[in-house]
């Protein structure tokens, strides 16, 4: 699974299967149904953690000198 541009593995039980990803200090869980499947180490970008929430405005607008 992909998670902030980083893949990690959650174990080939988990595949086609949603699965939930949390992070508690350095480490990535994996869950799926309430049990932990696996934890990783944290080797995303932390800046990339919140996805689309990370930029409260979403995308800065294009400005008509932008567009070709």
């Amino acid at each position: 699974m992909s998670f902030a541009g980083t893949t990690y593995r959650a174990g080939n039980r988990s595949i086609g299967h949603v699965v939930g990803v949390r992070v508690v200090g350095d480490t990535v869980q994996i869950a799926q149904n309430g049990l932990l499947l696996r934890t990783h180490r944290g080797r995303h970008d932390k800046l990339k953690e919140f996805g689309a929430l990370n930029n409260p405005g979403g995308r800065p607008r294009r400005s008509r000198e932008d567009v070709a």
